[in-house]
């Protein structure tokens, strides 16, 4: 209709498409396993991928306790305490990502 909350509308559909879209991509990425499930060991890999390359656009350190925060984000997404993440909480995960955006 043209007025700002209808524009408002439509661009939070899209950035909501464009998130989840990036949660699908993310998850594609770090299930290596290709079984539907995220454990630590690929979660933390993508973790340090993703650190690695804000790193070239950052001041070129990476914060050597970078390893403590993807426990403690595996931890606190890990719904069911199972080690693994299923597409549910992956979803959690990238929406608390989307947040701090």
């Amino acid at each position: 209709d043209g007025s700002f909350a209808g524009e408002h509308a439509a661009s939070a559909v899209v950035k909501s498409y464009s998130e989840a879209n990036l949660s699908q991509r993310l998850f594609a990425l770090a299930d290596r396993k290709s079984n539907g499930k995220v454990g630590f060991q690929d979660f933390a890999w993508l973790h340090w991928k993703l650190i690695s390359c804000s790193d070239q656009y950052s001041n070129g350190t990476v914060d050597q306790n970078g390893w403590q925060f993807p426990h403690h984000a595996f931890r606190k997404v890990d719904l069911d305490h199972n080690l693994v993440l299923d597409e549910n909480e992956w979803l959690s995960y990238t929406d608390d990502l989307a947040s701090v955006l």
